[in-house]
């Protein structure tokens, strides 16, 4: 038997990717604004030279006595990590490499130091934590906190990557909500509360490391004063239809919004409030794989039919009927085959002798 305390150390080891990347999102959680982005010059300069901007302060250096002031060049993109997709032209390096560093302090000495940094994907840890993200027609182009140009050769990965990262963040703060409910001297339902927590935990658990390692392809670019003096459309440009129901947010009514422009879709999304510089009003031909209607649909046009196609909702009902949520199973639950009841039910041991208890009785 293993003592207690070497017990509780490898209980909290972290002993896989998914483990690593759980303890860098909520590592990333707490620091949050405090990220750095590489000076776009850095693949000219040797180690000890390399620079980083953070939101308030640019031109930050590595701190010597950290691993990344030592090893800063993990941090560069490899020749091999850049990709040039057909019919793109860019300036900047298109991968689905780029990096953030997140950083616990800014220490000023002689020069700026980042200190105790660690590293994570750029445009999945932006979409997670910005409390603001604006967006084009199209989704090829986000600013995020109005310091940090996205721009995606597919729109159509960037408006899955971006409708992922909110539907998370819905389940991340109604969690919250939940646990915050829990320590109000009167809860309703503690048990349905407490189930509730339980399935949206293990739920985040799951999606969170799967959605920070989603591959996709973009430029990270820092904006300068010149960028942000034209950067949006203005109140009363960009306009689109009360989303009805909102990708985004079911329960937000969008509206304009009243300074950027364009239609605020939740607490932090401002769809087509972006100037584009080329404005076209031609989209590819869309096929939906539920209903096989064939059109042409803008982006956001596609994931308003998405969320009321007939033959999609068909389709999500009769899988509800025949599959147990499997967010409300235990983590020891396995199928049992009752006779008597003529289903297959997911339960535990325990639960399954005093379910045959039940029918004896």
């Amino acid at each position: 038997m293993r003592p207690p305390k070497q017990s509780l150390l490898s209980g909290a080891t972290a002993c896989s990717y998914k483990d690593v990347m759980m303890l860098k999102v909520i590592l990333c959680a707490g620091l949050y604004p405090q990220l750095a982005v590489a000076d776009e010059f850095n693949h000219c300069k040797s180690v000890s030279e390399q620079l980083f901007h953070t939101t308030g302060k640019p031109y930050v250096a590595l701190h010597p006595m950290g691993f990344f002031g030592n090893h800063a060049q993990v941090l560069q993109l490899e020749e091999s990590d850049i990709v040039v997709p057909q019919g793109y032209t860019s300036k900047l390096p298109v991968s689905s490499k780029h990096q953030l560093l997140c950083y616990m302090s800014l220490l000023e000495t002689t020069k700026p130091y980042l200190v105790t940094t660690l590293r994570i994907p750029a445009a999945q840890t932006l979409l997670l934590f910005s409390q603001s993200i604006d967006t084009n027609s199209d989704f090829s182009r986000l600013v995020c906190d109005s310091w940090l140009l996205l721009e995606f050769p597919v729109p159509e990965a960037a408006t899955n990557l971006l409708l992922k990262a909110t539907k998370l963040r819905n389940k991340w703060e109604e969690l919250l909500n939940l646990r915050l409910e829990a320590v109000q001297p009167a809860v309703r339902d503690e048990s349905k509360s407490a189930s509730s927590a339980f399935r949206l935990e293990r739920e985040l658990s799951s999606d969170l490391p799967r959605f920070m390692h989603t591959e996709i392809v973009y430029t990270l670019k820092r904006l300068m004063a010149a960028d942000l003096k034209r950067l949006h459309v203005g109140p009363g440009a960009g306009e689109f239809a009360p989303l009805c129901p909102n990708p985004f947010h079911p329960s937000w009514e969008s509206c304009p919004h009243p300074v950027k422009g364009g239609v605020q879709v939740n607490s932090y999304l401002t769809y087509n409030c972006l100037l584009q510089e080329e404005v076209t009003q031609e989209f590819d031909t869309w096929h939906c794989p539920s209903c096989d209607m064939v059109a042409s649909l803008s982006p956001m046009e596609r994931l308003l039919h998405a969320q009321t196609c007939p033959q999609k909702q068909d389709n999500a009902d009769s899988r509800m009927e025949e599959e147990e949520p499997p967010g409300s199973r235990k983590p020891n639950s396995q199928p049992f085959n009752c006779e008597h009841c003529q289903k297959t039910l997911h339960l535990t041991p325990t639960e399954i002798l005093r379910h045959k208890k039940q029918h004896s009785l």
